[in-house]
């Protein structure tokens, strides 16, 4: 907004009144000259109270104001809705609410990775934000606007973000924080309270006094690092040989490049990156010739000269002196996610409710914000930088992804999709799957170098409907002490599971012409006994043998099989089964799956069922 960039706060009104200890991170101003009643303490930059300054900063904020506001209304002419009340979760876009607004949750901006992000927000009334408004994912304040037709009123304590552009007064409640701007046309209260004016993240500067020293095949290379970070860390910087591709990717200087040509000449340029972006290209280093080191001459060694042999003179031996014992040194040993068996009995005993999640840093309980977002399908458990997302396979899915609770809905055999950040380097993100009978490992995905990760894991075909515990667990860099801890984090939420629809099987007979047997197992055993192989015998008599045959083979395991096993021993004895069939000649396609640990099909449950339907 031109002149008035610096300004925290523009009051159109002709008073202010302050209580409290109250801070400004920049300049304050009056247009024209206003008034300030003092109960406290206010800081503030500067102060222009109808001067040319803030006459013209005036004249620069309500020209823009009513560009933006203009700007704002005309955005979308359909634009989202914004609640009255209550908390949620948006990302970018233009939002209106016909009337006066009260956020009082969690408010929270999702700029999705874009630090570019625009959120426009209309009010048609009075605006009362007495919650949480909160940043993530690249999303900055200073492309928030709140467009309020009407007075502005934060509660206590709460959180604000954006610039705000009123057309009446504002009072703010004890101890709110605003991050961003207030520009008013009327009158206004501070009461304790602290506005921040963030600066917009960047691509960091380019590095700086890039020099180069050669060797044998190779250059060492030394870079100042930029002084303009742009507000992000940086991530890494790449270096490129005489402005071709980057060639190798480093974390500091100095770094050593390797496989160059002695007797050619090279240049060498470096880039920054943080979380926005990559800077631009160094200024080249100096031109380097690698060069292959002389070989030294050996020179020959004189010969010695002989001298007299001395007669040698007896010398007492000591006693050898026992060396100390070594005392073993400890050696450090890097925190890793517990085993599957540690995991279900955690999950048995902390089940969290539907439509939340529970999580644990080791084994300290810690709160988690569970996200439900319909039209992407998604569900999120977070915690400030830290956050797991769960969500369908694609958006045509979505609507199927979520139940009418907000829960999240497998289907066996389908497909679990998932991503994350904030996790530790280097390590992986752990998924487990359990029930009152079962603990299962489903697999994990690697965490990659700036500790993000997504990928999709196939689910087991033989999971029986019903709700199930989805954990996920990986390592995080616990920083809430004075010293970074490695830590193992793990979440868990509710799941329901659903059977794959078996009529979508073709079937080339109806279910009258099928031969079906039920074959008998020893208890832990997967070898089929003398009696299930003449079962099995009898049903391969009545079958032709020159067609093909669809057959349907279901293994279970009995109530006192171990829980750890149950998948392992079932498929087992279907593919027993299988494979004893096939020996005898009976064609066609052996669809396998495992029942799991059940008692529907006898009271041991400890056989296979199998079905065969002839073709004709």
């Amino acid at each position: 907004m031109g002149t008035a960039e610096s300004y925290s706060a523009i009051i159109g009104g002709a008073s202010l009144t302050n209580s409290g200890e109250t801070t400004l991170a920049g300049d304050l101003g009056f247009s024209p000259t206003g008034a300030i009643t003092q109960n406290g303490t206010l800081s503030y930059l500067a102060l222009h109270n109808g001067d040319a300054a803030a006459s013209q900063a005036f004249t620069d904020i309500f020209s823009d104001m009513g560009t933006a506001y203009a700007d704002a209304l005309r955005r979308d002419s359909t634009p989202n809705s914004f609640p009255a009340a209550g908390g949620g979760n948006f990302v970018a876009g233009v939002y209106n609410q016909g009337g006066a607004a009260a956020p009082s949750g969690l408010l929270t901006l999702d700029g999705q990775n874009d630090p570019n992000s625009v959120f426009i927000f209309q009010i048609g009334g009075a605006f009362a934000p007495s919650g949480e408004m909160k940043l993530i994912n690249g999303a900055q304040s200073g492309n928030v606007f709140w467009q309020v037709d009407g007075a502005v009123a934060p509660g206590a304590k709460s959180v604000t973000v954006g610039t705000i552009m009123a057309i009446g007064a504002f009072s703010m409640g004890a101890n709110a924080t605003l991050d961003g701007r207030i520009l008013v046309t009327a009158a206004g209260t501070f009461s304790s309270n602290t506005i921040t004016t963030s600066s917009p993240m960047t691509a960091p500067g380019a590095p700086t006094g890039v020099s180069a020293t050669a060797g044998d095949r190779q250059a060492t290379l030394t870079f100042t690092p930029p002084t303009n970070t742009g507000g992000s860390e940086i991530i890494d910087y790449s270096v490129t040989v005489n402005g071709g591709t980057p060639t190798i990717t480093t974390s500091s200087s100095p770094i050593t490049i390797s496989g160059l040509t002695n007797g050619t000449a090279y240049t060498f340029t470096v880039t920054a990156r943080n979380s926005i972006g990559t800077s631009t290209s160094s200024t080249p280093s100096n031109s380097v010739t690698p060069f292959a080191e002389p070989v030294p001459v050996p020179v020959p060694t004189p010969l010695p000269v002989l001298a007299p042999t001395p007669v040698p003179v007896p010398v007492p031996v000591p006693a050898p002196v026992p060396a100390p014992t070594p005392v073993p040194v400890p050696v450090p040993v890097l925190v890793s996610p517990p085993p599957l068996g540690l995991y279900s009995s955690l999950f048995l005993a902390a089940r969290p409710p539907l439509g939340a999640a529970i999580a644990f840093l080791d084994s300290e309980a810690m709160s988690v914000a569970f996200t439900v977002n319909r039209v992407n399908g998604t569900v999120t458990m977070s915690d400030e930088d830290v956050w797991i997302r769960v969500g369908s396979p694609s958006t045509a899915e979505a609507k199927k992804a979520l139940d009418s609770a907000g829960t999240p809905v497998l289907i066996d055999g389908g497909v679990l999709v998932s991503s994350c950040s904030g996790m530790l380097p280097g390590t992986e993100l752990y998924f487990y799957l359990a029930n009152e009978e079962m603990a299962l490992s489903l697999g994990q995905f690697p965490v990659s170098s700036v500790g993000t990760c997504a990928g999709a894991i196939r689910l087991p075909n033989f999971l029986t409907e019903g709700t199930y515990t989805l954990s996920m667990a990986s390592l995080v860099t616990d920083t809430r002490q004075e010293v970074a801890v490695t830590r193992v984090l793990s979440t868990s939420i509710q799941v329901n599971v659903k059977e794959t629809d078996t009529k979508e099987i073709s079937q080339p007979t109806s279910k009258q012409d099928a031969r079906k047997e039920t074959i008998q197992f020893n208890a832990y055993s997967a070898n089929l006994t003398k009696d299930s192989k003449r079962q099995l015998d009898i049903l391969v008599k009545q079958l032709p043998t020159k067609i093909d045959n669809f057959v349907r083979i279901v293994g279970f395991v009995g109530p006192g099989g171990s829980a750890s096993h149950v998948s392992k021993l079932s498929n087992a004895r279907s593919k027993s089964v299988a494979r004893y069939l096939k020996s005898k000649g009976v064609r066609g396609t052996y669809v396998l799956e495992s029942g799991g640990n059940s008692v529907k099909t006898s009271k041991l449950a400890q056989n296979a069922k199998v079905t065969i339907y002839p073709n004709q």
